[in-house]
């Protein structure tokens, strides 16, 4: 086996070695740094005395069982997903168990496993990328269905409201219609948005520059529900490539629903700061309301869905998809009734940076969404 360590420690998944007793008799360098073992502490030990102290299967059981499985009933593995914590992170662990075989018979238990959860993001955002589709396909037909008689029946709502102005219950009426005639349009908008949304002008622009005039839009609103907002702006920010009125869109979507979480007066902290690291601009949204639970934040950003009485469910997906197109990403972490925050993550060179993902994977620009529980 000593021969072959060299080559195993550069794999990147955790390889783990048994003989036919369940001793331990080799470990690789992932299988130390994902489990927090030490070779020379694991290396010499039976299976059963050993723990993983920074992964925690989500059924309680050890990593190990997997071994035992296979020693005493003969039970192997073949690329089993199972949830996971991995250093208090949920994660998911890829698992598989094979028999050692020399020619003089087996000679003990081979277990590999992987820390698949960014697998696993890129999977989720393949599938709302297709979900984003089937919106698209179906807003297509209906907007224009709906949107020319819909101006006819407004039209002559009006019409009815201005020959009929001393009848107050038909004034009252009419104002109802036209009223929910416009939110129909409204929510028209936003399917088209998503269907043909406008072609990106990207500019160097100062973030922080952007960032004051939402809060500027949205301070009377602020002020009647009694939130605070507060503002921590880095003035070291160089100037960013976006499409400043589709990004201002997104700041302005996400602080208002941070404004409609906080029922009873609040605070919203608005933060940015450059990653030299990345060359990458970050925004954040912290509010202290309501907050959102497991169930709701494993669906926010999904067409449709909302959690408002009036609202379309189309505001963060269309979100998402202006910072998808920046090349951007935007994390959610959330803890029902503690707030929740929104981190918008945006390259420093957007426009370029996508033309570049472009190029290299066919057409097709992968946007990150990241949702935790916290």
């Amino acid at each position: 086996m000593l021969q072959w360590s060299g080559v195993l420690d550069q794999l990147p998944e955790g390889i783990i070695f048994t003989d036919c007793q369940g001793i331990i008799t080799y470990i690789n360098a992932a299988a130390e740094k994902l489990l927090g073992l030490e070779k020379g502490k694991v290396i010499g030990r039976s299976y059963q005395e050993v723990s993983c102290p920074r992964v925690s299967l989500d059924n309680k059981g050890n990593l190990f069982d997997f071994i035992g499985d296979a020693l005493k009933r003969g039970i192997f593995y073949d690329r089993v997903e199972l949830g996971c914590l991995v250093q208090g992170n949920k994660s998911v662990v890829r698992i598989s168990t094979r028999l050692l075989k020399t020619g003089e018979g087996w000679t003990g238990i081979l277990m590999f496993f992987s820390d698949c959860s960014i697998e696993k993001i890129f999977e989720e955002q393949v599938q709302r990328k297709e979900s984003l589709v089937l919106v698209g396909q179906m807003a297509a037909g209906i907007c224009h269905e709906i949107r020319n008689p819909l101006q006819s029946i407004k039209g002559f709502v009006q019409l009815l409201q201005e020959k009929n102005k001393e009848n107050q219950e038909i004034s009252s009426y009419s104002e109802i219609i036209i009223s929910e005639i416009n939110r129909i349009n409204s929510i028209i908008k936003e399917y088209l948005q998503l269907v043909r949304p406008p072609a990106s002008k990207f500019e160097s622009k100062n973030i922080n520059q952007i960032i004051n005039e939402v809060i500027m839009l949205a301070d009377s609103e602020a002020i009647l529900r009694n939130v605070v907002i507060e503002k921590k702006l880095s003035s070291k920010m160089p100037l960013i490539m976006v499409d400043e009125s589709r990004i201002k869109q997104v700041l302005i979507n996400i602080l208002s629903n941070a404004l409609a979480a906080i029922t009873d007066g609040g605070t919203i902290r608005i933060r940015s700061w450059f990653s030299y690291r990345f060359r990458e601009a970050c925004i954040s949204i912290l509010d202290n309301g309501i907050g959102m639970d497991e169930k709701t934040l494993s669906q926010i950003g999904s067409p449709f869905f909302t959690t408002k009485e009036e609202g379309t469910g189309l505001g963060l997906t269309v979100s998402y998809r202006i910072v998808q197109d920046h090349g951007g990403r935007i994390e959610v972490e959330s803890s029902l009734g503690k707030g929740t925050k929104f981190t918008i993550i945006l390259p420093e060179t957007a426009g370029m940076k996508k033309k570049i993902k472009n190029i290299k994977r066919g057409g097709y620009n992968y946007g990150t969404y990241i949702c935790r529980s916290t």
